[in-house]
């Protein structure tokens, strides 16, 4: 089961390493009442684990997103839950009203993460692609990047604990 070490409150590990997090409970409950056994291998960014599904190091990536491309590549169940995206700005810079407001701007996303699917399409966008996403927050914070798309739950949780 491939996870990720710092995605909250979808996944987290503990100083020994450890997993913990919804997506880990709930991969936890459904292997119980399946009889499994599972083993967690512990990655610190999207690629990592997308890569050893991808080439069957793991079998199983526990609450990952739907996007098109995962879609024609991987198996899917039910969704147990759905959570938003959102664009980030520093609270100086101008409003923004949706996708199309970022044309010519500077914008972070995080290597196979959702902001890089929505973002793709849209001219005249400068995309800065980040293996992880603390850094891709810094980029942001550092006025190198003018937005960053990614999901809010877990960009106010590693913001918090920042």
């Amino acid at each position: 089961v491939g996870v990720l070490e710092n995605f909250p409150p979808q996944y987290s590990t503990s100083e020994k390493g450890d997993p913990s997090g919804f997506a880990v409970d709930v991969i936890e409950a459904v292997a119980e009442r399946a009889g499994f056994t599972l083993e967690f291998v512990v990655r610190s960014n999207w690629l990592e684990v997308s890569d050893d599904l991808e080439t069957g190091k793991i079998d199983i990536i526990p609450n990952s997103g739907i996007t098109e491309r995962r879609k024609n590549i991987y198996s899917y169940t039910i969704p147990v839950e759905t959570f938003p995206v959102h664009v980030f700005t520093r609270k100086s810079y101008e409003k923004l009203s949706g996708l199309d407001d970022l044309k010519g701007k500077r914008v972070a996303v995080v290597k196979r993460n959702i902001g890089e699917v929505l973002i793709k399409d849209i001219d005249t966008v400068s995309v800065r692609v980040f293996d992880h996403v603390e850094t891709a927050l810094f980029d942001l914070l550092s006025g190198n990047s003018d937005a960053f798309i990614f999901p809010k739950p877990v960009l106010l949780r590693i913001a918090r604990n920042i």
